[in-house]
């Protein structure tokens, strides 16, 4: 997603949180099945825990860089 690399981790990590916890209860909600909603659950978690890692990655190589640059100016 654009511009989210922007963030401050913290921000960063309770949209993660918010959106996998948003799209799962849509997709919940749609579904009766038990199974299918025990699927969804795992899914739910797995992209929370993939966004989150790449939110956090971002943050950490654009945090780098400019430490880096911080660097070569002194």
């Amino acid at each position: 997603m654009p511009g989210l690399g922007h963030l401050p981790t913290d921000l960063a990590v309770q949209l993660a949180s918010s959106l996998s916890q948003t799209v799962h209860t849509g997709l919940t909600n749609s579904l009766e099945d038990a199974e299918a909603a025990a699927i969804l659950r795992h899914l739910r978690q797995q992209f929370g825990d993939v966004l989150r890692s790449e939110l956090q990655e971002k943050n950490l190589a654009k945090n780098s860089v400019a430490a880096s640059r911080l660097t070569r100016r002194t």
